[in-house]
Parts: C-alpha cells; structure tokens; sequence
C-alpha cells in the first residue's frame, strides 16, 4: 500500500503521488488520469491520449474565453 499526501495549492487539493506509481501508470506533468470512487476507494487509471488532448484544447478554451464564460455564468 502506497499512501498519498495532500496538499493545498491555490486554493486546490492536489495529491503527491511518488515518481515510481507516476512511472507505472504512465502519469507525466501535465498528463490526465481518470479517477472513480469506488465506495471504499479509488480506482485511478491513466486517461487515453485523445482525452488528455480533449481535456487539454478544453482548458485552452477556457483561459482564452474566460471573460466570456464569466459573464455568461452570472
């Protein structure tokens, strides 16, 4: 059993995952994992390319949009 350790940046809850279960999983800086709650746990699996690069042209939209988004959400 490997434990995880949070940590609070920016107002974010980040967890440390050691380098040899990132390297297992295939996990890089930047990357995407899928993560499910399984009731007694979490299942965490690395995400398929194409919904990392999804999940990535998305997050470029938003920093490009966001004065956009922010007055559509009031």
């Amino acid at each position: 059993m490997t434990y995880l350790f949070a940590k609070r940046i920016d107002g974010k809850l980040y967890l440390e995952i050691p380098e040899e279960m990132a390297s297992r999983l295939k996990i890089v800086e930047g990357g995407a994992v899928s993560a499910s709650d399984e009731g007694v746990g979490v299942n965490v699996i690395p995400a398929d390319d194409r919904v990392a690069a999804q999940l990535a042209a998305a997050e470029r939209i938003m920093e490009e949009n966001f004065w956009v988004l922010s007055e559509l959400a009031k």
